[in-house]
């Protein structure tokens, strides 16, 4: 425990950000401890989890540099965030831990055409890059949780899965280069970026054509930086990160209708050449080998499973008609097992192609387009929410309030949907027994990668944030998939997380995974010695002993 009095840690931060920039007052601490997530992290009893000792917004890397440096000398941690959306982001410990919120680092430093790379800053969300992007018929991955959230952030130290990973991969395999304040205040350019003295333009401070190699020459660190799930906030600060980019062949901007939270685009049309299916199957084995159809065929944009009653949720505009219209009740209540497939085309006859073999796809698999889905307004929904992701968030809190994930290993399609079976036994049984909201057990989301290389399908819950039956109910159920964990082949998934935090999932599952955990301790313990980067979301470092 650090013996430095807070007001003393306060004067020291506002000489490094200046005064509008660090402070301690109450009211904000609260602020900063408020999580939507808290209550899984605190037993079902509070949103609050552990304050800081004092918030700062620092606006670049030599600031970031002073902080770090403060902290291991005066034996305190630091954790940073962006967007700070989810439990991840609280402090590890009450009172010791400085928040460094990087939101005043929110510039696109520099955008690739050529070579399609994109430098960024810590504050730089999905829907701002985005916009920029279509401009320059580019496009970059969005993460599930939304276009608010840091691009950064997804692929420097976090798992960030979307919809249209069959085509954009997804968030941690698309990172190319990193500037890293390690854990002690050291500066770490990774990958190519700073091998070239001469730039074409001798005005730009970062040129992203640099940015082309995420590692070498040597062992890749990508490993010892962030790994499958990163490291949230326990391995030091991302300042700056190149990412990979695609093409967009849609329109440079979308038209669109309306104000938050509905959004439409105008008089619904669709984009030329661009169109959205919801396609249910019936039995599990014909859902796989569509799955895997589509993935080979390479004619999706967008591919992705959501269940019907998230579909109802985010098309209503209301909970009373979510409840009480026939429509969204007959969506949401249909049965199956649905995929979600977006085509996006150059010209009309790349798009007539795509069409048919979708067709012959869904024919072949006994599949049917859901007649529900296929309106317009239905279709126009559909395709911002996969090209924007700015609907799917509304609807998994709609029901509720409260939503968390579950289950979600990397692994075989087929082996994703045996874990969803598994999912949807072990999440009827919570509903049952009551306190979950009831929407069909059935409820995986997620998707093929990167042409059916790979896949995970995650399990979703809701529950009632007002009612302490209900909270605690989801904290049962986050135990009942760490149980299933040890029984079943069901991989270290996206939200196997207790209360205890993710230290303790790493004692829990890494005997069972080929001792990761101890590999885990041991890159801690030498990139951090003094613990400076806080590490309640990640693992407390540990001397290896082989």
């Amino acid at each position: 425990m650090s013996k430095v009095d807070r007001n003393e840690v306060l004067t020291t931060m506002r000489s490094i950000v200046g005064n509008k920039f660090a402070n301690s007052d109450d009211y904000l601490l609260d602020n900063y401890a408020y999580q939507y997530l808290g209550d899984l992290a605190t037993g079902g009893e509070s949103k609050f989890t552990n304050r800081p000792i004092c918030v700062v917004l620092p606006s670049t890397t030599d600031e970031i540099v002073k902080i770090v440096k403060y902290c291991n000398e005066n034996e305190l941690q630091f954790k940073a965030q962006s967007t700070g959306w989810g439990a991840h982001n609280c402090a590890g410990q009450e009172d010791e831990v400085i928040i460094l919120d990087c939101r005043r680092m929110n510039k696109i430093l520099d955008i690739d055409t050529k070579n399609m790379i994109v430098v960024v800053e810590p504050y730089v969300i999905s829907g701002q890059l985005q916009t920029e992007l279509f401009k320059l018929g580019l496009n970059c991955h969005v993460a599930g949780c939304g276009a608010n959230g840091s691009q950064l952030v997804t692929v420097t130290s976090m798992c960030g899965q979307g919809w249209t990973g069959i085509s954009t991969g997804f968030s941690n395999r698309n990172i190319i280069g990193a500037e890293w304040v390690m854990p002690e205040g050291i500066v770490c350019r990774i990958g190519s970026w700073g091998s070239f003295k001469d730039s074409e333009d001798p005005e730009k401070v970062i040129d992203a054509s640099e940015w082309f190699l995420a590692d070498g020459p040597g062992p890749s660190i990508r490993g010892v930086y962030r790994g499958y799930f990163g490291a949230f906030g326990g391995m030091g600060v991302f300042t700056k990160a190149s990412i990979k980019l695609y093409d967009w062949p849609g329109p440079k901007v979308l038209e669109i209708q309306g104000r938050s939270p509905n959004y439409s685009l105008v008089k619904n049309k669709m984009p030329e050449n661009c169109d959205t299916y919801h396609i249910i199957w019936d039995d599990w084995e014909d859902f796989k080998d569509a799955g895997y159809l589509l993935a080979y065929s390479e004619i999706c944009w967008g591919l992705c499973r959501i269940q019907g009653f998230d579909m109802a949720l985010a098309a209503a505009s209301n909970n009373t008609a979510m409840y009480t219209e026939k429509i969204f009740q007959d969506l949401a209540h249909r049965g199956g097992h649905e995929l979600m497939v977006l085509i996006v085309a150059d010209n009309k006859k790349e798009f007539d192609y795509r069409q048919k073999v979708l067709n012959y796809i869904v024919e072949k698999t006994n599949g049917e387009y859901n007649p529900l889905t296929q309106i317009k307004p239905m279709k126009a929904l559909a395709f911002l929410a996969i090209i924007r992701q700015c609907n799917t968030t509304r609807g998994v809190f709609r029901a509720g309030g409260g939503f968390h994930t579950s289950l979600g290993a990397l692994g075989s399609w087929d082996w994703c949907v045996e874990g969803a079976k598994i999912g949807e036994r072990l999440k009827q049984k919570a509903i049952d027994f009551g306190g979950l909201v009831d929407d069909g057990a059935d409820n995986v989301w997620g998707n093929p990668y990167e042409g059916g290389t790979f896949s995970h399908l995650e399990e979703l819950f809701m529950y009632d944030i007002t009612d302490e039956t209900s909270r605690k109910a989801a904290s049962h159920y986050l135990d009942s998939v760490i149980e299933a964990n040890k029984i079943y082949p069901l991989g270290i998934g996206l939200g196997i997380g207790d209360m205890e935090g993710s230290a303790h999932q790493c004692d829990l599952f890494g005997p069972i995974t080929s001792n990761y955990h101890t590999w885990m301790k041991a890159i801690k313990y030498e990139f951090d010695p003094n613990n400076a980067s806080d590490p309640g979301n990640y693992t407390e470092g540990k001397k290896f002993e082989g």
